[in-house]
């Protein structure tokens, strides 16, 4: 996206919630809120496009905002996080 909208400021927002253990995700260009994937929620129908800041912040209040790369390096640690705590899960659940 950086690539497309040079001239412009593009962020990857991570958003988590801790209480629940949840992410979500969506697209900074500008100021604008770009979720393509908000109509997983109740509330909306469509994917988001607002102008920000995005609603879901209250959702998922711990908020942090990455340059496309960087994001893509964390959602990958992530996912490695993920696999290793399940991997761990059935281990264990196989030793018993």
């Amino acid at each position: 996206m950086q690539k497309k909208y040079s001239r412009s400021t593009v962020a990857v927002v991570m958003a988590y919630k801790r209480a629940s253990n949840e992410w979500h995700f969506w697209v900074d260009i500008d100021g604008f809120i770009v979720d393509a994937t908000a109509h997983q929620f109740a509330e909306y129908e469509h994917p988001l496009v607002c102008v920000g800041p995005s609603p879901l912040e209250a959702r998922f209040p711990d908020v942090e905002r990455l340059q496309p790369e960087a994001a893509l390096l964390r959602m990958a640690a992530i996912d490695l996080g993920v696999k290793q705590s399940i991997n761990a899960s059935l281990d264990r659940e196989l030793a018993d």
